[in-house]
């Protein structure tokens, strides 16, 4: 599972043979670039300008990955997003103003779309 605060990002790199397998996360500061073949990149920017939080996704990997996305403000959980992995698109979800941070969890890979 990975842990995602508000104005941060994390790229893990994945590998993807007989079951997804995952290299130690890297935090930083969002900002562009940064993700290399083989990697994910997954980040949070809320702002109250935009009105809204927003996750984004950028998938190098060998394989689409999907995943479940648990929004929460604090210590109260306040949405869960499952998302469809697609490569080499910037991909965006729009989550409530109030998340704090988001955890990642429930990898698969993508084979046929999601259900």
């Amino acid at each position: 599972m990975l842990r995602i605060e508000n104005g941060f990002q994390q790229t893990v790199v994945v590998s993807a043979g007989s079951e997804l397998s995952f290299g130690p996360p890297r935090q930083s500061a969002i900002q562009p670039g940064g993700t290399s073949a083989g990697e994910i990149t997954i980040s949070l920017a809320a702002g109250p300008a935009a009105g809204i939080a927003k996750l984004h996704v950028l998938e190098r990997s060998a394989v689409p990955i999907g995943f479940t996305v648990t929004a929460w403000q604090g210590r109260k959980s306040i949405a869960v997003v499952k998302l469809c992995g697609h490569l080499e698109i910037n991909s965006w979800v729009v989550l409530p103003i109030e998340t704090t941070h988001v955890d990642v969890s429930d990898f698969f890979p993508v084979k046929d779309g999601c259900d």
